[in-house]
């Protein structure tokens, strides 16, 4: 069994009275008591376990465009730079931009930006992205779990 404010598992349970609320508390726990009431053994308490409350976050994420190699060396192109070129003015090595546009490398947020503005085009867009916590098991939830408690 476990104590109904902090949760820890107890074999022997003190019955309770706190601002006229009965609980089964462990020792520590009995110190908050108004009044004690008795003792509760082990196979006397069966509490329903409950499930975990579902925790959902909702973030933004940066995410590359599909086909970004072939965007920028479209691009890079048109302005008629070669890769030569194009890689000096960026202050990049040329290796560097070959596996970008070979879409064997992804740029870094900076590099990005540089060839965003050089060429005029959009390498990363926000994305929603959602993460939910189902929780795995069953859990046992506490007064102590929702509440504070006053030293």
């Amino acid at each position: 069994m476990n104590c109904d404010l902090c949760g820890k598992e107890v074999k022997k349970a003190y019955r309770v009275k706190i601002d006229e609320t009965i609980l089964d508390v462990c020792e520590e726990c009995k110190a908050y008591a108004d009044e004690v009431l008795g003792i509760v053994e082990e196979k006397e308490v069966k509490k329903p376990k409950m499930k975990k409350p579902i925790k959902e976050e909702i973030f933004e994420e940066l995410e590359i465009v599909e086909e970004y190699g072939k965007l920028i060396k479209e691009k890079r192109m048109e302005m008629g730079l070669d890769i030569t070129e194009f890689s000096r003015i960026l202050n990049e090595k040329e290796s560097v931009i070959k596996r970008i546009e070979e879409e064997k490398m992804i740029p870094n947020e900076e590099l990005a930006k540089k060839i965003e503005r050089l060429l005029g085009i959009t390498l990363f867009r926000k994305v929603e992205k959602k993460f939910i916590d189902h929780g795995s098991k069953d859990v046992e939830l506490t007064i102590g779990d929702v509440t504070e408690l006053k030293s």
